[in-house]
């Protein structure tokens, strides 16, 4: 079975539009919101809490004022895309 870094490795969705990796068996790739197989919820969550702190810690991170300047336009005439640069 083809790897994420095999270039055989091809994302597409299926004729419903449903998200599916061509090269394995409409393999969905698992919500990283989720824990991972075998892992508590609390233990995922410690881990997550841990991510985000040290995330804070180094600077990474968007003002509130501007996420909330962002979501005030959700719904209207003026709404926009959440920018890129706050997922990186």
């Amino acid at each position: 079975m083809p790897s994420p870094g095999n270039a055989s490795w091809r994302s597409g969705a299926d004729a419903s539009g449903v998200r599916c990796y061509i090269g394995c068996m409409n393999a969905e790739p698992r919500n990283p919101l989720l824990p991972p197989e075998g892992m508590s919820d609390e233990e995922w969550t410690a881990i997550r809490d841990a991510r985000a702190d040290a995330d804070i810690a180094a600077g990474r991170g968007v003002p509130h004022e501007l996420v909330a300047e962002w979501a005030s336009r959700l719904g209207t005439p003026r709404e926009t895309p959440m920018p890129r640069e706050w997922l990186a």
